[in-house]
């Protein structure tokens, strides 16, 4: 075995072609690198990886048909085969022969790697994954060709043919429905798309290891003596061995399915679900459905698969569907669908839409789904706070949509009416969003009763027309600590022209609220605001209070001169309390939440798109109201820094990456004939 290996070993270092082939495929790496520099605003290399993989499916059969076909035709080959010589360690020396020649031809990407990390930083785990899954397909590819060019009678036909079933396999993704979902797990793309984001599914490395061993097998039987005559034994053999091969190639992807486990390569295991999803999906009986109303062919049809095969690793009951628009227009307006790139969820019998695939949003979909009602996010009205069907400039639509995204029914509520008192116990949240008249002494107390009822209440202050509310609600939540200022906060290092509309880049915590928020470095505009203070809490309740916004030093509130008061001061903050009843057999224990915010605009539809508003609100809320699997379950989406490169930088990258190697390569081609002219 170790004779042969290096017998073919030294006739590819010893062969012309072989560099000349090395350095074509250099030039058309090199392209494809370039090409990724001048089209992708990301050092992530997952493009480059799906493109020159393409190059495998001709330069695979090209080396098979070299070291089988051809010498099968000058008739080196029988004379090898004429050796008292395993076959079986014959194939194995040229398969791994060809397989070592492309790995160290695909080994290129490591200088892409370092180029690109002289100019920007790009994720290593990524790169090997990409890496990984290359040479993966490689031996997978090598294996498939040595199996077409052992059974071929021509160069010709060895090299055509291997090209065409490469070929074949390689777009088996674009086969429609119905048939997709089936064929597609056939195909070496749905394998890969895992490992060029770093993460390594065992039957992902199953799928192409049994192909490959499928390939050998078939390339091994090829090379038997073969016997003359007509016998029908041998034609019994012939047929068995062909049906076993065809049932081994049917049932690989089903079995390799059944395997579990995963290699996550990325830092802090980004591409594995988190802990809090795992459990969440443990608690799931209901089988899943992610539908996507997208094109079946682009790239979001390729997030939808990664997604559900992560979930599917997690042990999820869960399958995906794709459903074209424009293709299918009744199904996506049944759904309430009217355009691409929209997503919906079912759980048994419930169904949600979902803005995107983030584990974030799927995990908290899937949680809510499988609850009997979905939590209830209520709005107090009558005061004239912020309405949540208000589709203008200070109504809260566009927030309450976000609530409804991740589940919660918002709902008004009317304290003064009938039956309110019901209505509170059954609201995961109450939200008093910016009142501007005063509260009925009935309503408050309503308030406070079901605050000391372990409730859970979110209350944003009018800073400009709420002076009598702002009294009322400090009296409702003092009791837990805190207490609203009574002048707004001026911070001139905020927008331009306007110190009433705070920019908040300090988060005083690492709450869960924020931590987001705080690590992407994403602001908060928070206009209209007065400061937040500490209030003496009475009663038996253990506080613990959160800060969560804070404004700048260079905020004030009050006039000028030394009546002037300077920051930074307190914005929003979250109290948590605790308390105990009764002694012995008769102890209960109770806790309450209650979140505070100087400003309601923050939450306005005018403020929707301003910075990092609406996802504080939503992480708020969801926080206020224990409901955290959402905040549990982030991730951070690992997007590559971005890449932004000179001319020079460019010139400096081709120089390095393409001109170079190939000019290396070239100099020992050249200098390989002038040994072989001199013989």
């Amino acid at each position: 075995m170790v004779t042969l290996l290096r017998r073919e070993l030294a006739a590819l270092l010893l062969a012309p072609q072989s560099y000349a082939i090395a350095a074509a495929y250099v030039v058309i790496s090199g392209i494809f690198f370039i090409n990724l520099i001048d089209r992708s605003d990301s050092p992530d290399l997952a493009s480059y990886f799906a493109n020159i993989g393409t190059t495998l499916i001709v330069l695979a059969p090209i080396m098979a048909t070299l070291s089988v076909a051809e010498q099968r035709r000058n008739g080196s080959l029988e004379t090898t085969l004429s050796w008292p010589i395993s076959r079986t360690c014959l194939v194995l020396a040229k398969f791994i022969a060809n397989t070592l020649y492309i790995w160290v031809l695909m080994s290129v990407c490591w200088i892409y790697v370092v180029q690109l990390a002289s100019v920007a930083t790009p994720e290593p785990a990524r790169a090997a994954g990409g890496y990984i899954g290359l040479a993966l397909l490689a031996m997978f590819f090598n294996g498939v060709a040595m199996a077409v060019a052992s059974r071929a009678s021509s160069i010709s036909g060895s090299a055509f043919v291997g090209f065409g079933l490469l070929l074949m396999l390689w777009v088996v993704q674009y086969v429609p429905d119905p048939w997709r979902e089936w064929i597609e797990p056939f195909g070496p793309i749905y394998h890969m798309e895992p490992m060029q984001r770093g993460l390594l599914y065992t039957t992902d490395v199953l799928y192409f290891v049994l192909g490959t061993a499928i390939g050998l097998g078939v390339a091994r039987w090829s090379l038997r003596p073969v016997r003359t005559g007509f016998a029908r034994s041998l034609v019994v053999k012939r047929v068995a061995a062909v049906a076993m091969v065809i049932g081994v190639i049917l049932g690989t992807p089903p079995a390799v399915a059944t395997a579990g486990g995963s290699w996550d390569l990325t830092g802090s295991n980004r591409e594995t679900l988190s802990a809090t999803s795992r459990g969440v999906l443990a608690s799931v009986e209901e089988p899943i459905t992610i539908t996507g109303f997208i094109d079946p062919l682009g790239i979001q049809a390729n997030e939808l698969t990664a997604v559900v095969r992560r979930y599917q690793n997690a042990g999820a009951d869960i399958e995906q569907e794709i459903i074209d628009p424009d293709v299918s227009p009744g199904l996506a307006r049944a759904a309430g669908v009217t355009d691409y790139i929209s997503y919906q969820i079912r759980v048994g019998s419930h169904t949600q839409r979902i803005p995107d695939l983030s584990e974030t949003t799927v995990t908290t979909a899937i949680s809510t789904l499988a609850e009997e009602a979905p939590p209830r996010a209520c709005f107090t009205i009558g005061h004239g706070e912020r309405e949540i069907n208000d589709v203008g400039p200070d109504g809260l639509q566009a927030f309450t949509a976000r609530l409804r995204i991740i589940g919660y029914e918002p709902r008004q509520i009317g304290l003064a009416a009938a039956g309110a008192r019901e209505e509170l116990s059954s609201c995961a949240v109450v939200l008093v969003v910016g009142p501007r008249s005063g509260f009925l002494g009935d309503e408050l107390r309503l308030l406070a009763r079901y605050l000391e009822d372990s409730g859970k209440l979110i209350v944003a202050a009018d800073g400009i027309e709420g002076d009598v509310p702002a009294r009322q609600l400090n009296a409702l939540i003092a009791p837990w600590g805190l207490r609203f200022g009574n002048t707004l906060v001026h911070d001139y290092s905020s927008l331009a022209g306007d110190p009433r509309s705070i920019v908040v880049f300090d988060f005083p915590s690492l709450s869960p609220v924020v931590q987001n928020l705080d690590q992407d470095n994403i602001p908060v505009v928070l206009p209209n605001a007065v400061p937040i203070g500490r209030a003496q809490s009475v009663g038996g309740a253990e506080q613990h209070i959160t800060d969560l916004l804070q404004s700048s030093p260079a905020s004030a509130i009050g006039g000028s001169g030394s009546s002037q008061e300077t920051g930074p001061f307190l914005l929003s903050a979250v109290s948590d309390s605790s308390w105990i009843t009764g002694t012995g057999e008769n102890a209960k224990a109770g806790a309450s939440r209650v979140a505070v915010l100087g400003g309601a605009d923050i939450a306005t539809n005018r403020y929707k798109n301003t910075f990092g508003g609406q996802e504080y609100m939503v992480a708020l809320t969801q926080w206020v109201a224990a409901d955290s699997p959402i905040i549990a379950a982030y991730r951070e989406p690992g997007e590559a820094q971005k890449l932004s490169i000179t001319d020079d930088q460019r010139q400096a990258l081709i120089n390095r990456g393409i001109v170079a190697p190939t000019a290396l390569l070239t100099t020992l081609v050249f200098s390989l004939l002038w040994r072989l002219r001199r013989g």
